[in-house]
């Protein structure tokens, strides 16, 4: 992930990922976050929907027969949404037809949001069927995509101005350019930035009473205080309100929780996260994303770091 993907807000595209046929309360909660993310950013929001037999859950048959009249209903359906919306920056709707499978419903998003150069795609989830995301929807842009996803689930308060956001991070020179990207999202946003360390304990240190044990911990700590001060420095110089926070506690809490437990102690209202795409950490990483992204109490920004 390089630190350009969101350095010139002004100059992109936001992709709002909208299932026109869905509640009004899911709609709702899009409209209020895209209302107060354009009161801070110049880039054109484009609304986007993909129209598929899937998600119209029809036989094929129907969906292909009435497709035109389909189309026309979201349409509909979606120039009054924009109409309500009074976001700044909206632009003209977009229809996007899949007539492949299910899957092919993220992949016909992604592709038109590369097309176009998107810098973000913002996406709601809700509960149905006892699962998150609808269909799996969003679960599937937070694996498949390049492109940073914010996830606005069921329980985050999306009528906040974003004026705090939470970076969890190690501090390691890998994160660096993760680093750059969310200091100009802060800057663009006018927002406070707090970077959060959790400390965890290496595979091969089994319990505190492991031989060097306390040596490593407490060098590790020590060195990734040195870099948050270093990355502090840098914050202050770009005009940034920015802290750090170590903690330090490797023997309770999963990193998940912490971070979800961390965030909504200091009100914040976003949290930016990095997950690792390569074929070994892909999983680990986008576990924990994906956590975050189902519980968080406020919206939840994630971008691909690539090894």
């Amino acid at each position: 992930m390089k630190s350009e993907v969101l350095e010139n807000l002004s100059q992109k595209k936001v992709v709002w990922a909208i299932d026109a046929f869905s509640g009004v309360d899911l709609q709702d909660r899009g409209t209020q976050f895209m209302k107060q993310l354009s009161g801070y950013v110049d880039n054109q929001i484009e609304p986007v929907f993909v129209l598929s037999r899937e998600n119209m859950r029809v036989r094929s048959d129907f969906f292909y027969d009435w497709i035109d009249t389909y189309i026309s209903s979201a349409e509909d359906i979606l120039k009054d949404l924009v109409r309500k919306s009074h976001i700044r920056k909206i632009i003209k709707p977009k229809i996007l037809l899949n007539t492949g499978t299910k899957g092919d419903d993220v992949d016909t998003l992604i592709q038109y949001s590369q097309q176009q150069k998107a810098e973000a795609i913002v996406v709601s989830s809700h509960l149905e069927d006892g699962r998150l995301f609808h269909k799996s929807f969003a679960e599937q842009l937070l694996l498949r995509s390049t492109i940073p996803i914010v996830v606005l689930n069921p329980v985050a308060d999306v009528n906040v101005v974003i004026s705090h956001i939470v970076f969890p991070t190690d501090f390691s020179e890998e994160h660096r350019p993760d680093f750059e990207t969310v200091l100009s999202l802060a800057k663009s946003l006018h927002a406070k930035l707090t970077l959060y360390s959790k400390m965890q304990l290496p595979l091969y240190f089994t319990h505190e009473h492991s031989p060097f044990f306390h040596i490593y911990f407490e060098e590790e700590v020590e060195q990734r205080k040195e870099s948050a001060n270093q990355w502090i420095d840098k914050a202050k110089n770009e005009g940034i309100d920015c802290k750090f926070v170590i903690n330090e506690n490797i023997f309770t809490g999963k990193s998940g929780e912490e971070i979800i437990k961390f965030a909504d102690s200091v009100n914040a209202d976003m949290i930016f996260l990095v997950s690792k795409t390569s074929p070994v950490g892909a999983f680990f990483g986008l576990s924990i994303s994906r956590y975050i992204a189902r519980h968080a109490f406020c919206p939840v920004c994630v971008v691909h770091h690539h090894f």
